[in-house]
């Protein structure tokens, strides 16, 4: 079952510290109300995938997921924040410098209409074995600059529809420094 099932009313939650077993794909779907989730410390070294865990939740404003221990190897992250149309603090840094590493990141971070910058959640994901990021900041609608030079894209084949409905991007920095022989756009 769904941790957050039927917790309508439920404000903020904080989980740090808790060790996640091997499902967890909806597990806030129901918290409609949630504004701040606190999953600091926490370790997701059994799950197999990060698909959905926090899509659609709107009026989420703060998701931490800070020193956690992801798993070591590749997970399934469509989706992952998919409409947390309110989000502007999302913060993932993987404990002992273990980041998570998306095998999908398709609709990650899709629909996330507030966030303005991405910095320090790019510190925790390491995107080097992505093949697509097909609408991943697709209607990312108050972005204006975001800077990819960090990321590790050499395995991307396409960035088609990648910030599709991003009304006002103006700057993708580091685009142009990145290794991808497969790119096509």
């Amino acid at each position: 079952e769904r941790l957050s099932y039927g917790c309508t009313s439920l404000k903020s939650l904080n989980m740090s510290n808790y060790k996640f077993q091997q499902y967890f794909r909806y597990q806030f779907r129901e918290a409609t109300n949630l504004q701040e989730l606190i999953l600091d410390n926490c370790d997701f070294s059994l799950l197999e995938s990060f698909e959905r865990i926090f899509e659609e939740m709107p009026n989420v404003t703060k998701i931490s997921l800070s020193n956690v221990t992801f798993p070591t190897n590749l997970v399934d992250c469509t989706c992952l924040f998919r409409n947390c149309s309110k989000l502007t603090d999302l913060t993932i840094t993987g404990k002992n410098n273990v980041r998570l590493k998306p095998s999908d990141a398709q609709y990650m971070f899709y629909g996330l209409k507030e966030m303005t910058n991405f910095d320090n959640a790019f510190l925790g994901i390491d995107f080097s074995n992505c093949t697509s990021l097909y609408c991943t900041f697709h209607d990312c609608s108050s972005l204006k600059t975001i800077d990819i030079s960090s990321l590790d894209l050499r395995r991307v084949s396409s960035l088609d529809s990648t910030f599709k409905n991003c009304i006002n991007l103006v700057s993708v920095i580091g685009l142009e420094t990145q290794s991808t022989p497969m790119l096509t756009t």
